[in-house]
């Protein structure tokens, strides 16, 4: 298992759901996140509850993955996002968050409500920043990039230059609670524009996985 993308529906059953989401719940507020840096620079972009120290929670997910991914892994996240507006494009590609003998690996959502909204991840990668604009300093334009009609229908938060650099890889089909998304970490993804359609947050828990070398 190397770019394979995966999509599972009804990953959890309610009663798993409801648990997961009770413990939210009893976590109280959770933290905001104004993002930094971007086209949404100052906007409170996203509400988070971390949940990676749960050891509940972190057997519950290992033992759905162990039988899709079928290698050593561990966690070096599982986190409850509720997300306001899209992120623009990006990578979850964090070196800094593997130990010793451990490689990025999958980054996975798990929808915890139904929205009208999917994640489009994209043909580009990186092994390095996440930063798209260095991306971009070191890289050509696509050959096949994104036509500006869909550009403009799904993705029209992002900066516009950006366009001429992608292409589609996959865009998922909208989020669907229970649902379960996985890609490699490397692939630079975003979702849609779901924010100038429905007054609605997404939310659903983001799993970042590490992979044991060798």
């Amino acid at each position: 298992m190397t770019d394979e993308i995966i999509l599972k529906y009804d990953f959890l059953d309610d009663d798993e759901i409801d648990f997961l989401l009770n413990l939210i719940e009893s976590k109280g507020n959770g933290i905001d996140y104004v993002v930094q840096h971007g086209p949404a620079e100052g906007t409170v972009m996203a509400n988070y509850v971390t949940l990676t120290d749960n050891r509940t929670v972190t057997e519950l997910i290992h033992n759905k993955l162990k039988s899709i991914f079928k290698c050593e892994f561990i966690f070096s996240l599982i986190s409850r996002t509720k997300l306001y507006k899209p992120w623009d494009i990006h990578a979850d590609y964090f070196l800094n968050q593997n130990p010793k003998g451990y490689e990025p690996f999958y980054n996975c959502l798990l929808s915890l409500n139904d929205v009208e909204s999917r994640t489009i991840v994209f043909d580009q990668y990186t092994e390095s920043k996440n930063d798209f604009y260095i991306y971009k300093q070191n890289n050509s334009e696509s050959e096949n990039p994104i036509s500006e009609t869909f550009w403009n229908e799904n993705l029209d938060f992002c900066w516009p230059e950006d366009r001429k650099f992608l292409s589609l890889k996959k865009v998922m089909p909208y989020q669907r609670k229970g649902m379960f998304q996985a890609f490699p970490s490397k692939y630079f993804h975003s979702s849609d524009n779901f924010h100038r359609r429905i007054n609605k947050p997404k939310e659903f828990l983001q799993i970042r996985t590490n992979r044991k070398l060798g």
